[in-house]
Parts: C-alpha cells; structure tokens; sequence
C-alpha cells in the first residue's frame, strides 16, 4: 500500500465531499474539521482485493477513513 496524495485545506474538503468513485462523501462534520486528506492505494504487489483508502485529518488527529474497492 502507497501513499497516492495528500491534499490541503479547502481541496481537501472539496474531495471529501465527493461521491464514489471520486472520493469518500464523508459526512460533513468530518468535511468542516479536516486539515488534510490522504489517498492510499493497494499496489499491484500487494495481496488481496484492490481499494483505494480516504483517511481525513485534523492536524495529527484521524477523523475518519473510508476505503473503497478498486482504484
């Protein structure tokens, strides 16, 4: 698993509120808290099923993750 991005502030949020496939539709507490937001991915190396996994910060902090099947 790698880290694909890591997204700042207000395009952060603007991900975040994003439906599958382009992102988590987190629920908007989550949205007005976030700092960052960073996208992990299964690699082709890795076993199992391939997802794509959102994970919403607020500074250090982890708010919420939520991981998607597939890329």
């Amino acid at each position: 698993m790698y880290m694909v991005a890591m997204i700042m502030g207000a395009e952060a949020q603007k991900v975040a509120k994003d439906a599958e496939p382009f992102g988590p539709r987190f629920p908007a507490d989550v949205v007005d808290n976030l700092t960052h937001l960073e996208i992990w991915a299964t690699d082709f190396k890795d076993a199992g099923p391939d997802f794509t996994e959102f994970r919403a910060f607020e500074k250090d902090t982890l708010l919420k993750k939520r991981r998607i099947q597939g890329f």
